[in-house]
């Protein structure tokens, strides 16, 4: 017996979402990059560990939770860590980061 037609069909489309989806990702990644470095350039005041750490693509401690969807994009989940949800766990595209009372507590790299 033969293979089903429609087995193709279903490997082309895998095959074309997973191009799709990483076209898209490396694109958003690049656009936030320009956003971060030109950040960078306006803000010529901006404390040398700051720039470091937008330079390397991760935020500070201390960032604000605008500025870091400003620079990083929304996240793709939030979880809230306690009832009130003033501490919440944030999942951006490469990145974990505790916020704590909208401030950036602590990150980590996927």
């Amino acid at each position: 017996m033969g293979i089903h037609p429609l087995y193709f069909l279903f490997i082309a489309f895998i095959a074309f979402a997973y191009i799709y989806y990483t076209r898209r990702n490396k694109q958003r990644s690049a656009y936030y990059n320009r956003l971060r470095k030109a950040y960078i350039e306006k803000n010529q005041d901006l404390e040398p560990p700051k720039k470091n750490a937008l330079a390397q693509g991760h935020p500070w401690v201390g960032m604000d939770k605008e500025l870091l969807v400003s620079l990083f994009g929304d996240p793709s989940r939030k979880r809230p860590m306690n009832e009130d949800a003033s501490q919440m766990i944030w999942t951006l595209d490469r990145i974990y980061v505790l916020m704590v009372d909208d401030r950036v507590q602590t990150w980590n790299h996927r």
